[in-house]
């Protein structure tokens, strides 16, 4: 299932968020135990506090995507390198993408929610609004549509 919450953060941890200077791609392991180390730790624990999802920790990073990026499954993405299977037990569920700024055009989420059929697959397409986070199943396939300006998540 897909959930889009508008409005997730208050303006002070926007705020908080705009201040952090991170590494853009740079993947962070968030302990749900640990304290957290900057307002993208915050983030994440606050998505863990709303119970979207349970775990002793998840990763997250700071991203500004190509402009073009190819359809991919974070599940296969991020569990596998040089054709191994790196996929924890039991494995994550969730995606959890959050807008932080948008592009100045385009730049829509699109999730393929259905196989191909043919030449077409069924898609939910999801602006990239500010403040807004959206989760999906971890094993959707789903990619940016192009854009201009920039879009941080």
């Amino acid at each position: 299932m897909i959930t889009v919450t508008d409005n997730f953060l208050d303006k002070d941890e926007v705020q908080e968020l705009k201040n952090t200077s991170m590494v853009y791609s740079k993947v962070h392991w968030v302990g749900m135990e640990a304290e957290p180390e900057n307002a993208l730790h915050e983030l994440v624990h606050k998505i863990y506090r709303r119970n979207f999802f349970k775990s002793s920790g998840a990763t997250a990073w700071w991203n500004i995507r190509p402009i073009d990026p190819k359809p991919h499954s974070d599940l296969i993405s991020y569990c596998t390198s040089n054709g191994v299977d790196y996929t924890p037990d039991p494995p994550p569920t969730t995606t959890f993408l959050y807008y932080l700024k948008a592009p100045t055009t385009g730049g829509r989420l699109n999730i393929y929610t259905k196989p191909s059929l043919g030449n077409e697959s069924e898609t939910d397409s999801i602006a990239a609004i500010p403040n807004r986070l959206v989760s999906f199943p971890i094993d959707y396939i789903h990619a940016v549509q192009p854009y201009s300006g920039n879009r941080v998540s």
